[in-house]
């Protein structure tokens, strides 16, 4: 059995093993999901084509007239 300190819950299952925790730490260095936010950034950035930058549901929006 494992026994956790409180701490290392905020690892999730990288806490359970200590080579897993190793490779976890090694990724984040490098994490491989970088370009995705980068992407994701400019994507928020961009206006829709009716000149907007809202991203809700017009039903959202209604509700706030």
């Amino acid at each position: 059995m494992c026994a956790l300190l409180y701490d290392e819950h905020i690892d999730g299952t990288y806490a359970l093993g200590e080579v897993k925790h190793e490779q976890w730490l090694e990724m984040e260095e490098f994490p491989p999901y970088e370009f995705a936010v980068d992407d994701g950034e400019q994507m928020y950035d961009t206006p829709f084509a009716n000149g907007t930058k809202v991203y809700q549901t017009p039903l959202a929006i209604s509700w706030l007239n």
